[in-house]
């Protein structure tokens, strides 16, 4: 015995590609407010400066697959270290040493399941 699908629905896959993108941004954008929380004064001088990097840009489809990306943009500053002064991204300086960003993927991440099923409600 044999059976047979015949698909009627094409834009049922845009429906759902269309709810995975945006529970990702939802995720990403929720992770840039933990990781933003998560700093302090404490973690250095140019911490507001820091904060107002962290974003999420928007997700888009790459080669049959969702992407998105989110943390610190566009910020440089100058770390003293044992061998001098190094040009450096300070948000990765400040990752390394605290892990605000992975503290937020860690919170936010396993929501996304939630979300995409949310989004297709």
């Amino acid at each position: 015995m044999s059976a047979r699908v015949i698909w009627k629905d094409a834009g049922f896959l845009k429906r759902i590609e269309r709810a995975q993108r945006l529970a990702i941004d939802e995720t990403m954008e929720a992770a840039v407010l933990v990781a933003m929380a998560d700093l302090y004064p404490g973690h250095g001088l140019i911490t507001g400066i820091l904060q107002g990097s962290l974003q999420a840009k928007r997700s888009k489809v790459v080669g049959g697959r969702i992407e998105g990306r989110w943390g610190g943009f566009d910020i440089r500053g100058r770390i003293r270290g044992k061998f001098g002064s190094v040009d450096t991204n300070y948000a990765l300086h400040v990752e390394r040493r605290y892990g605000f960003l992975r503290k937020a993927a860690d919170a936010e991440y396993p929501k996304l399941a939630r979300r995409i099923k949310d989004w297709l409600k």
